[in-house]
């Protein structure tokens, strides 16, 4: 499920694949806590990582929009730039 992971600035960048039809019930209000607990739970054990943010094949809004989120400032806005670069 994971294409790759960078960080910088304290920002986990999670980039995974598209795994909307296998994780289907992730949506629900239980799923979707149950993923970001594990997901942040495992990559906050790092110092360096204080926030994650999460994007599908590169795009932080198809993530957000499937687990039924705005994009705001607690996302930067879906900003797509920071899962880009290299």
């Amino acid at each position: 499920m994971l294409k790759r992971v960078r960080v910088e600035n304290g920002i986990a960048y999670l980039d995974l694949k598209d795994m909307r039809q296998i994780l289907s019930a992730a949506t629900s209000s239980c799923g979707s806590a149950a993923f970001y607990s594990q997901v942040e739970h495992t990559l906050r054990q790092f110092p360096a990582i204080k926030k994650v943010l999460y994007a599908i094949e590169g795009d932080p809004r198809v993530f957000y929009d499937w687990m039924n989120e705005a994009c705001g400032p607690d996302n930067q806005d879906c900003d797509p730039f920071p899962f880009s670069k290299r």
